[in-house]
């Protein structure tokens, strides 16, 4: 608590830059830099040592009373200031390595003259829906069994969009919904030709969910327009999807599930394999720079790609 820091982090024994020795461990969703700070855009993480700014300020007016509530269950935290959900703490442990799951409360007397009121403590064996529905933990898995829409038809709730270029080419604009309440890449507003083999690549981009998934099955149908857009020339018909991602670049890291269309020898490469960023991976050939060959039908390993 700190006026127009509300609801930063600060692991005790680590109340400085620099952590002292002993001090608990978190992991935080955001970018490594100065300052450290909590950035629920982002799909990367960094190891919570030393003071931890929220992602946003919605401090009341000096003087007037602010309403904080932290949700705890396991060795997870959320921080909200008057409503907002300003920092997401992940996976705390102590320095030694053992699961930070309970503990006493404390509220502080540090630099100011402070009121405290009506603290309650309300026992909770689940995260409540607004904390689900707004807050993607790391190790966050859907139920097994249950099927989840990841898209309504109607809006790109529980979606984050990205474009090489977002001042000359805005995501919602290359992302669309049409009246058949499918996404639509490339729709109104777009012409045959829209920036082809200009270099500039602008309106590539990306829809990422906002959640991580793991242990699915994913399902999905596409079909092909007929405008031909940036680097058609050299990759043809050509989209894609991506899991296990692990950064938001464009493009980012993650497996790539290929869908592509060579039109000039009609040879379909859907199903092709893409490790993007530094991923790599092992496979079995036939030969030096074939297809995929399980090892059953002859395959051999090759070099990492």
């Amino acid at each position: 608590m700190q006026e127009a820091d509300l609801g930063d982090f600060i692991p005790l024994g680590g109340n400085t830059g620099e952590p002292k020795v002993g001090s608990p461990q978190v992991i935080i969703r955001g970018l490594e830099g100065k300052p450290r700070k909590f950035d629920p855009t982002k799909l990367s993480y960094f190891k919570g040592q030393g003071y931890i700014q929220a992602s946003s300020e919605h401090d009341a007016a000096h003087g007037e009373w602010n309403h904080l509530e932290i949700y705890v269950l396991g060795n997870n935290a959320v921080h909200l200031v008057n409503g907002h959900i300003v920092m997401v703490v992940e996976d705390a442990h102590t320095h030694d390595g053992k699961p930070l799951t309970k503990g006493e409360i404390q509220i502080q007397s540090e630099a100011a003259e402070c009121y405290y009121k009506e603290l309650v403590l309300s026992p909770i064996s689940e995260f409540p829906e607004k904390i689900q529905q707004n807050v993607r933990f790391k190790d966050e898995t859907p139920s097994i069994g249950i099927s989840k829409k990841l898209f309504n038809g109607k809006n790109f709730e529980g979606w984050y969009l990205r474009t090489r270029n977002s001042e000359k080419e805005p995501a919602e604009k290359v992302f669309s919904i049409n009246d058949q309440q499918h996404i639509h890449v490339f729709g109104e507003g777009y012409t045959d030709g829209h920036g082809l083999d200009t270099g500039e690549n602008f309106s590539h981009g990306m829809a990422y969910t906002n959640q991580e998934f793991s242990h699915y099955i994913l399902n999905f149908e596409y079909k092909w327009g007929e405008k031909r857009t940036n680097n058609f020339s050299a990759f043809q018909y050509d989209a894609g999807v991506y899991y296990h991602v692990y950064n938001d670049n464009i493009w980012p890291g993650g497996l790539e599930y290929q869908i592509r269309f060579d039109h000039r020898s009609n040879k379909n490469h859907t199903g092709d394999f893409w490790a993007s960023g530094k991923c790599r991976f092992d496979w079995n050939s036939t030969e030096e720079k074939g297809h995929y060959t399980p090892q059953s039908e002859g395959g051999t390993t090759q070099p990492q790609r």
